[in-house]
């Protein structure tokens, strides 16, 4: 008889199933090394919560004021309060700082440097300095003015918003605007101007600003002509752009031009010459500006451009260009047959 060997027993190679016995196993974490890694975060502490709290009438600090005067750096006004529905406005003056930037103290008579540019106060046409001011910044080696306003003006009647501060910065004063009409510098030249040409340079005219409602060149208001105004031609027009020999390097369409005529800064350039080149000697031609500048009958829309035009006459840029309304551009000479 064979006997089979099962595999019962404790080692699995047989033997009785009745002496097999569960194995003890040993436990996976016995003997095992913990370590933290890093560091736990840090809880933010709880932000504190504010409740809400009744406040009274004493607690405000702003009023508005009637406006009644205006100074270098501060302005005059009258208490405004309201008694069953109807507004009251008090007798008696009152001195209310100016915001800081609209301050005559702090440019001063010697003027700041603000972003580059040097802000001075200047008088207005009627003398005043009040809410006048004068800023000036090179550009391409020109000393450019402009002229400022505070834009919308302190007016009679204006409410003005104040407020009750520690300091204002003028001594003697606790109240402030606080402007909240959102008063600004703001640039008193028009953005456009009609003008007369009264000569023509290479890359300006020399202009008087001209009036339609008397059909003349304007004048002042002692009755004394404006001074003249340099005007920047239209830049395609003016000779340091188109003219090869001033500047060496100007090609038009592939081809160079000269002036015909005088060379001088105060020479017109209304006229040029292609230059030409072999194998095709007369394939430039030669043009001139139509229609032609008349000099005392012209007149010309300029813009205005504040931080100049690039044009020069006499080392000075102007700020106003022609918009070139008329048109006109450089065109082929006729030449009588």
């Amino acid at each position: 008889m064979v006997v089979r060997n099962l595999g019962y027993g404790n080692d699995g190679r047989g033997g009785p199933g009745g002496d097999a016995a569960p194995i003890s196993k040993p436990n996976p974490n016995d003997s095992r090394g913990q370590s933290i890694q890093g560091s736990p975060p840090t809880i933010p502490a709880k932000l504190p919560i504010t409740n809400f709290t009744v406040v009274s009438d004493d607690d405000f600090s702003v009023a508005q004021f009637v406006f009644q005067g205006e100074f270098d750096d501060f302005v005059i006004g009258h208490a405004l309060t309201e008694t069953g529905g109807v507004e009251v406005e008090s007798g008696s003056n009152v001195t209310i700082a100016k915001p800081p930037q609209f301050r005559k103290s702090v440019v001063d008579t010697g003027g700041v440097e603000v972003n580059g540019e040097i802000v001075t106060y200047a008088p207005d046409e009627t003398g005043k300095l009040q809410g006048t001011r004068k800023r000036e910044f090179e550009s391409n080696g020109t000393v450019i003015t402009v002229i400022e306003k505070i834009d919308p003006p302190y007016f009679s009647g204006d409410r003005c918003y104040v407020a009750e501060s520690q300091t204002t910065g003028i001594s003697g004063i606790s109240l402030i605007d606080i402007n909240v009409q959102a008063r600004r510098w703001k640039d008193i030249e028009l953005d456009h101007k009609y003008f007369q040409i009264t000569d023509v340079n290479r890359d300006t005219y020399t202009c008087q600003e001209w009036d339609f409602e008397t059909n003349a060149q304007k004048l002042n208001a002692q009755s004394v002509l404006l001074d003249a105004v340099e005007v920047a031609k239209p830049h395609d027009l003016r000779g340091s752009t188109w003219d090869f020999t001033l500047n060496g390097s100007t090609l038009i369409e592939g081809k160079q031009y000269d002036v015909d005529g005088g060379t001088a800064e105060t020479d017109s350039f209304n006229a040029r010459n292609g230059l030409d080149e072999a194998p095709n000697p007369d394939e430039t031609e030669d043009q001139e500006v139509l229609p032609r500048w008349l000099v005392d009958v012209t007149i010309i829309r300029a813009a205005y451009i504040p931080n100049g035009t690039g044009a020069q006459l006499a080392g000075v840029q102007s700020v106003w260009q022609d918009t070139n309304d008329g048109g006109r551009a450089f065109a082929e000479k006729f030449v009588a047959a």
